[in-house]
């Protein structure tokens, strides 16, 4: 359900309002001359704010996925730091296991997301071992198979802490990246609408 779909009373009656209007003034830009160089700029400018738009959307779902990510990751670490590299017993495994597969709905959640990308980089591919696409998915995934090889070891021992530590390292400075870049994309299309809005002042 989108957003629109899930408003209710007054606030879907405004939206309803507001499309109507939407629709008015995209008729009156469509009756002025195809070489009209107005309706050109404005076409121009609506169809950056519509790009603006999409990649606002890739950002702040890869922001939530990376979170979600660090969220899972956080009970699976707690464990494994509480063990300090001895081994765990059966009943210490099977709970770290257990623990693991919330991180993997987690990256595969983000993989499924990377693969359909069209705003904020290569869409994301893989060849059993070969990744190929942006970093914040290729290090996470990347990371992800070097944890479930040592999680096939006997003893994983400190190396898993290790890698585990760089897996939540790495999610941390994506999340860096996205939130920067949200905010990077919320302040381009503010002072585009702004100085929109000034015109009809």
């Amino acid at each position: 359900m989108g957003a629109v779909e899930a408003l209710s009373g007054p606030d879907r009656a405004f939206i309803d309002q507001i499309e109507q209007r939407a629709r008015q003034v995209g008729a009156m830009l469509q009756a002025l001359p195809a070489g009209d160089q107005a309706r050109a700029d404005l076409s121009v400018v609506i169809a950056t704010l519509v790009d603006l738009y999409a990649r606002l959307a890739e950002w702040a779902e890869l922001h939530r996925l990376i979170h979600d990510l660090l969220a899972a990751l956080a009970p699976f670490h707690a464990l494994l730091a509480s063990a300090d590299g001895s081994a765990l017993d059966a009943e210490g495994r099977q709970a770290l296991l257990q623990d693991w597969r919330y991180c993997q709905r987690c990256v595969d959640k983000l993989a499924d997301f990377a693969e359909e990308v069209a705003s904020i980089g290569r869409p994301f591919r893989r060849k059993g071992r070969e990744l190929e696409g942006e970093r914040w998915v290729v290090d996470v995934v990347a990371l992800r198979m070097l944890v479930e090889d040592a999680l096939k070891e006997d003893d994983p021992g400190l190396g898993l802490i290790e890698l585990v530590e760089e897996l939540d390292g790495a999610c941390h400075r994506h999340l860096a990246v996205a939130d920067r870049e949200l905010t990077a994309v919320v302040d381009r299309t503010r002072r585009l609408l702004t100085i929109l809005q000034g015109g009809l002042e």
